[in-house]
């Protein structure tokens, strides 16, 4: 159920700074990402998105090494590269972007991924009505008496 693998992130990483890291350390770092981007992603898609690496859609595999190599970087590296940290933004700013909706996820085979339909915004049908209650006449005003049907013929 893993978004990224290793291979994936030994591949985008330079070695000098995935020197000492094992498997296992790796395969958490990348369960520690993936729950960090559901986060983000299960706001407009059904999580998890995919059973394998290869199934995830690309944005979300790349986002995925991204955010678990940074992850043991940030932990162990005394100065940490520009880049990695460009990155980082890149990768919280795309996920920002998926979950209001701005950016769509597309599968490996360019289809785009379904979002939720179980979720959705509450609309009101007289959301753009002006009220007409609570009306007070100050003293240079006056109240007109047709007010209400006034209002009601401009909805119309």
């Amino acid at each position: 159920m893993a978004y990224s693998s290793p291979t994936d992130l030994y591949g985008f990483y330079p070695k000098s700074l995935t020197a000492g890291l094992d498997g296992a350390e790796v395969v958490l770092r990348i369960a520690t990402a993936d729950a960090f981007i559901d986060g983000y992603v299960a706001q407009r898609y059904m999580t998890p998105l995919a059973g394998t690496p290869e199934t995830t859609p690309p944005l979300i595999r790349r986002i995925s090494t991204i955010l678990a190599g940074a992850n043991f970087i940030l932990a162990r590296a005394q100065n940490t590269p520009a880049w990695i940290t460009d990155e980082i933004a890149w990768a919280r700013e795309a996920l920002g972007l998926i979950a209001d909706g701005t950016l769509m996820l597309v599968d490996p085979t360019g289809v785009r991924v379904p979002q939720r339909t179980d979720i959705g915004i509450a609309h009101s049908t007289t959301e753009t009505y002006t009220p007409t209650f609570g009306v007070a006449p100050s003293i240079l005003e006056s109240v007109d008496p047709d007010r209400a049907q006034d209002e009601d013929d401009s909805r119309s």
